[in-house]
């Protein structure tokens, strides 16, 4: 992809690219532990 494409955040270089990884790692698993409460929140369509 081009410029035009790129995404808001691009980690450059590869400790931004570690540092990024372990943070999508800590956002998941913190994700996956919640599902069930943050699932049961649901209030349906208004």
């Amino acid at each position: 992809g081009d410029a035009d494409d790129a995404p808001l955040h691009l980690p450059l270089g590869p400790i931004a690219n570690a540092i990024a990884e372990r943070k999508l790692a800590s956002f998941r698993s913190d994700i996956d532990a919640w599902r069930d409460i943050t699932i049961a929140t649901d209030f349906g369509q208004p």
